[in-house]
């Protein structure tokens, strides 16, 4: 009945296309239904700028009717179906997630918690997605690929959070259960655990399941993510031509258009920044975030995007980078993303010196490295060189009784504190 197909309408947030309404709702006129549907004011019309179509309900309409679908479990399921199918980024493949997890179906969670070059922290926020990934480990995971894969999505959420032992432990357990499975298998699970402790673990244990990695798999693709993050690891040493030999070895194995090709991009701006080279640096982050926005994958686009206000400071073109810093930062407080929050407003003290604000820049250091050591980890030697530089370079505006007047209040900031002043709040 035409009740029963508004009814099922309802499933869809956001849009929908003619072609999706006829497939959840399994009937093939849709379009006319559809129609009616929209001359009687119940569902509303949108015409995009490529000219197609898409649908919605009102949420008053849609709280409505939903209740009334009958056949409600196999609707979500028809619905969960189409999505796994078809996914897209739109708000309708997380609700086909949501829908599995109320209907307890293991098979349909874990197929859309793993769905590749998904960025559900981008899509649902930190938090949200981190919910989604804890309550489909509840369940029984169709294959123990599928339970590693979730278990590292869920690590990710973890280092977004900025819970770094936790994301580690995860990933150690994740692995553990894989040592007597084929070699492949067990490889790529050593790489999502080096991924995942890449900054924190003791380098000379990562490089050891990087290198255990290599020695069990003849897959080019996880022998490409594991090169890759092993030259991440020697970009923290003065060894910069090992590092670029290790991107370039990685870019030969990796598929011509694929995600990993992007983030090399991404390494390979890091990998100028090192040498001192900002222009080129510049020039790299700005393409692999460019890239990384045509192919969808919005995690690049944040990371890319997120170290253009440290290179447009170092240029000297320090009002752009506040603008860039803080552009990063509206996006950041938008997924909840922690560490890449603290990250960026590590970034921008320098800026902020650059055009004069040398208080602000003093209180944020001094938040920053507090919020860094108490959320993140203890700070490396690179750090300290970055806080004993800021600390000179405001001497030269600032007696030292002000500057550590300053840095004391600004120790006692709190994240959403140190934000607001970099806003300018």
């Amino acid at each position: 009945s035409q009740q029963q197909f508004l009814a099922t309408l309802a499933l869809f947030r956001g849009g929908f296309s003619v072609v999706e309404a006829e497939a959840v709702a399994d009937t093939p006129d849709a379009r006319e239904r559809l129609e009616t549907l929209v001359a009687d004011s119940l569902i509303t019309l949108t015409e995009l700028l490529d000219g197609s179509l898409r649908y919605g309900l009102l949420e008053t309409v849609r709280e409505f009717v939903l209740p009334r679908l009958m056949g409600a479990e196999e609707a979500r399921r028809q619905f969960r179906r189409w999505f796994i199918q078809h996914p897209s980024f739109e708000e309708n493949t997380a609700v086909a997630w949501e829908y599995a997890l109320d209907d307890n179906d293991a098979s349909d969670a874990y197929a859309l918690a793993t769905m590749p070059r998904r960025d559900w922290t981008g899509q649902l926020g930190v938090e949200r997605a981190r919910e989604f990934f804890e309550k489909t480990l509840e369940l029984p995971a169709p294959t123990p690929k599928a339970r590693m894969y979730a278990m590292h999505a869920l690590a990710e959420c973890y280092l977004r959070n900025v819970n770094r032992k936790g994301a580690m432990e995860l990933m150690a357990e994740a692995v553990k259960p894989l040592e007597d499975t084929p070699n492949e298998l067990l490889a790529e699970a050593l790489y999502h655990q080096a991924h995942i402790g890449l900054y924190d673990a003791p380098r000379d244990e990562t490089l050891a399941l990087l290198e255990r990695c290599l020695s069990l798999t003849t897959d080019s693709y996880v022998r490409a993510e594991a090169l890759r993050i092993k030259g991440c690891l020697l970009l923290w040493t003065p060894d910069y031509e090992s590092a670029e030999a290790l991107f370039d070895e990685a870019h030969t194995l990796y598929p011509p258009i694929d995600p990993g090709q992007l983030r090399l991009w991404n390494h390979r701006a890091h990998l100028a920044r090192r040498r001192g080279d900002f222009a080129e640096s510049l020039r790299l982050y700005q393409l692999s975030a460019e890239q990384a926005r045509r192919h969808g994958d919005g995690i690049l686009v944040r990371n890319s995007e997120s170290n253009l206000s440290d290179i447009l400071s170092c240029l000297g073109r320090y009002e752009e980078a506040v603008e860039a810093g803080r552009a990063c930062l509206r996006t950041e407080e938008t997924h909840g993303d922690r560490h890449l929050m603290i990250c960026i407003l590590w970034n921008m003290a320098g800026p902020f010196m650059g055009v004069g604000e040398h208080v602000r820049a003093a209180r944020l250091m001094a938040a920053c490295s507090k919020l860094w050591v108490t959320l993140v980890r203890p700070l490396s030697e690179d750090d300290i060189e970055d806080l004993n530089a800021v600390r000179r370079e405001l001497s030269n505006a600032l007696d030292q009784a002000t500057i550590n007047r300053l840095w004391a209040e600004g120790e006692l900031l709190t994240l959403q504190e140190a934000l607001a002043l970099a806003h300018g709040d």
